[in-house]
């Protein structure tokens, strides 16, 4: 089995546990009266889980039938790397232990959902696909796919929230927390985004120019040995 075979294996394998997860949790609060559908698919960890699931499973097939990944799967496999990252650093410093309707469930299923996802995406990208020779360099193009979604998401919520119901999913985007507060974090969180994905493209632009180097200097030592 190469590498790519056995990480290919792996986003698929991680992607059940993850559907197994979310559905899990979904059945567990409707058991227990806790859900409330309208709330829990907008919240955006729940939002960046749904997303994660489909792409591991979409690369994971990718690793197993081809050598080399789409570029635009691949953007977009970066694209939900910050996004996971966001969820767990502003979940862990700011909303852990705050009652909330979406965290009625296990406690397991909200350390998969904010601790495990961020953790493995992140390893995935900047540790483990490293070594694959499979994943493209991305160009700086892939920034603007990386904001489509946390975009459409505010926009939506911000929309929604002041024109249909009032309801907001998180106690720094209420509007009685101030104009100051919420800029401070959709800003905050814009930056970050941007940031985590910026790096994301040099790791890949980096790896592939190494990967070509490396396979110039094999040419060129197998040519001298002739």
């Amino acid at each position: 089995m190469t590498y790519r075979t056995w990480l290919g294996v792996l986003h698929l394998a991680v992607a059940a546990f993850l559907l197994f997860t979310f559905v899990f949790q979904i059945i567990d609060l409707a058991i227990g009266e806790s859900l409330i559908p309208d709330h829990y698919f907008v919240f955006f960890t729940n939002d960046t889980t749904m997303i994660a699931i489909v792409l591991l499973t979409l690369t994971g097939l990718s690793m197993l039938r081809k050598q080399q990944d789409a570029v635009l799967l691949t953007s977009a496999a970066l694209a939900v790397v910050p996004l996971a990252i966001v969820t767990g650093v502003v979940y862990n410093l700011t909303l852990r232990g705050i009652p909330s309707e979406v965290y009625l469930g296990m406690p397991w299923e909200n350390e998969v959902l904010h601790v495990f996802v961020p953790l493995f995406l992140a390893l995935d990208w900047f540790v483990l696909r490293l070594f694959d020779r499979g994943r493209p360099a991305l160009s700086w193009s892939a920034l603007l796919i990386a904001l489509i979604f946390p975009i459409l998401w505010v926009s939506f919520k911000f929309l929604r929230g002041y024109l249909v119901d009032g309801w907001f999913p998180y106690p720094f985007l209420q509007p009685s927390a101030g104009p100051g507060v919420i800029g401070g974090y959709v800003g905050g969180i814009a930056v970050f985004v941007v940031l985590i994905a910026a790096f994301g493209i040099l790791v890949s632009k980096y790896r592939s120019a190494s990967l070509l180097t490396a396979g110039r200097g094999v040419r060129s030592g197998s040519a001298g040995t002739r």
